[in-house]
């Protein structure tokens, strides 16, 4: 028989009776800080390769004159130019890290007004990085909206249609970099006025993306909303006029939602607008994505004459509705903000917090511990009509959920909690919703973005805060300004972690299943992608 030696998974996610075998640890790792002049954020990170991560950040040198100033990641100053005057408009910083948080490259635009939360990050299964922004284009006959030098030394210009209709025009770019940092393609979101179309149309000033995904084919799907006119997208996809708006004196208010899927040669190929059906006069929508192969799942929060609630779909390949989204609503008084989602084993995790109970089918599947305080939550969703989905609630006053990933029977979430300005890691009995434990991961700030990456066990997570500490490193932070942080934790006590090398004798009539890195069973796995393979009681991760 055929030996051969491979990385072994001593479990997976399947058994929720190992949930309370061992307690999990986080292990401080490395950790780097953004700092410039006012404010900077590292908004958004994805992985790159079994290592090394891409970043997404923005940043304000806060001076009245914009020449190029130092913007310092950790100690490596980064000249960069800060173009805008405002408070809330940003310029940009894209990155590649590595396992440690440092730059292998950067690229710092000369020109990009980006505004808050406003940049996201996936990566394709080629290994490129799809970057999408909130931008904010002046009203100049330029209509100029991006500029940078790629790392290949090519000056990449990308402009806009000014509007005439308003001051500024709100505006979005989803773009695609190869793995070295050079341009492969982008994508213009633009605020047209369609004169010839429907000349009382304003452009849509409340522009606004929300979430960005990657599906197994390389498609790229961008989720947001936007009030008052049209959306153009390219290669003749256009979203119609906002039909949940009201337009005075020139500005939105309300907002319709959208999601448009980009193919793998950066064209735009359909968009689905008002899927959530929130109404005329509809105060704000939030929308969050997630992708599993060829999977798609929407998750919008909406505040509608009609109610508020948060209401979740499941969307084939083309943007069509797999299933009557009626079935699909948690109702609630208060407010919600959502922050990700992702599937897990046919259900879908999302990700946020929420100031008031929940209800879902005539059940209470969440009451905050304090009344009428944000909590952290994840919701475990469930597809089942007629079933409640399960609620894991953080316990704390003022907290977010931004990322949660399943283990060895566990669920393990990452977010803060305002009291005591802290970064805390929750675990969670999967099966129960019981919080098992709360671990400080000793990093002050709200948190923005992260993801687990099962190559090193490693969580890499990020947020912001005017002042920090990071365990085990003297930090050189500025006290008086927002700074961007970055931290790395080796996450233990997960039999689900790769910790053995030995012989993989394989039994020869047992059947072979596969799964992705979530636990979830593939039936038809792509080539070349990474997966878990188990025969028998013979479990590895290999390259399909």
């Amino acid at each position: 028989m055929l030996m051969k030696k491979t990385l072994l998974l001593s479990a997976l996610l399947f058994s929720a009776a190992a949930a309370n075998a061992a307690d999990v640890t986080a292990t401080y790792q490395a950790s780097a800080w953004l700092k410039s002049a006012n404010m900077c954020n590292f908004d958004a990170v994805a992985p790159a390769n079994a290592t090394d991560f891409y970043v997404g950040g923005t940043f304000d040198n806060g001076t009245a004159s914009k020449t190029a100033e130092a913007l310092y990641w950790s100690d490596t100053e980064i000249v960069a130019k800060d173009s805008y005057t405002g408070s809330i408009v940003k310029n940009v910083l894209l990155a590649r890290a590595d396992a440690q948080c440092a730059p292998v490259w950067t690229i710092a635009p000369d020109f990009a007004q980006c505004e808050n939360n406003g940049v996201f990050a996936t990566r394709l299964q080629s290994g490129s990085a799809v970057y999408a922004f909130n931008l904010r284009a002046s009203n100049a006959a330029s209509g100029k909206a991006f500029s940078f030098t790629d790392k290949a030394g090519k000056k990449v210009e990308i402009s806009v249609a000014p509007q005439a209709t308003a001051t500024t025009t709100s505006c979005g770019l989803i773009l695609c970099l190869s793995p070295n940092g050079v341009y492969r393609w982008h994508v213009a979101i633009e605020a047209d006025n369609f004169t010839a179309e429907d000349a009382s149309v304003a452009a849509p000033v409340t522009f606004t993306a929300t979430s960005l995904v990657a599906d197994s084919h390389d498609n790229v799907f961008l989720a947001g909303n936007y009030g008052g006119g049209y959306l153009d997208f390219g290669n003749g996809v256009k979203a119609p006029a906002a039909a949940n708006t009201t337009i005075t004196n020139g500005k939105a208010a309300g907002a319709t939602s959208f999601v448009v899927k980009i193919n793998h040669e950066g064209k735009a190929t359909s968009v689905l607008t008002a899927l959530a059906g929130a109404g005329a006069g509809a105060k704000e929508t939030q929308q969050v994505l997630a992708a599993e192969g060829s999977q798609l799942a929407l998750t919008e929060y909406v505040d509608a004459a009609a109610g508020k609630s948060i209401r979740y779909f499941r969307l084939d390949g083309t943007l069509e509705l797999v299933a009557d989204p009626t079935e699909y609503s948690i109702a609630t008084t208060g407010t919600v903000q959502l922050s990700s989602a992702a599937f897990h084993s046919g259900e879908l995790l999302i990700n946020g917090n929420s100031n008031q109970a929940l209800t879902q089918d005539d059940e209470k599947i969440f009451t905050p511990a304090a009344a009428a305080k944000l909590e952290g939550i994840t919701i475990r969703a469930s597809f089942t009509p007629g079933a409640p989905s399960t609620c894991y609630a953080t316990g704390v006053n003022i907290g977010q959920t931004n990322y949660s990933w399943v283990s060895d029977g566990k669920l393990l979430t990452y977010g803060y909690c305002m009291t005591g300005s802290k970064v805390n890691l929750n675990v969670f009995d999967y099966a129960t919703a019981e919080r098992l434990q709360t671990i400080d991961l000793a990093v002050a700030g709200t948190t923005k973005s992260a993801f687990f990456n099962e190559n090193n066990n490693t969580l890499y997570g990020t947020s912001y805060a005017r002042s920090a500490s990071f365990p085990g490193t003297d930090v050189k932070y500025t006290a008086t300004a927002f700074n961007g942080i970055l931290g790395a934790w080796n996450v233990a006590g997960l039999s689900g972690a790769i910790n053995s090398v030995a012989d993989d004798t394989v039994v020869a009539d047992a059947p072979v299943e596969y799964f992705n890195l979530q636990g979830m069973r593939v039936v038809n796995p792509s080539k070349g992608s990474l997966v878990i393979r188990r025969q028998g009681t013979k479990v590895a991760k290999v390259i399909f």
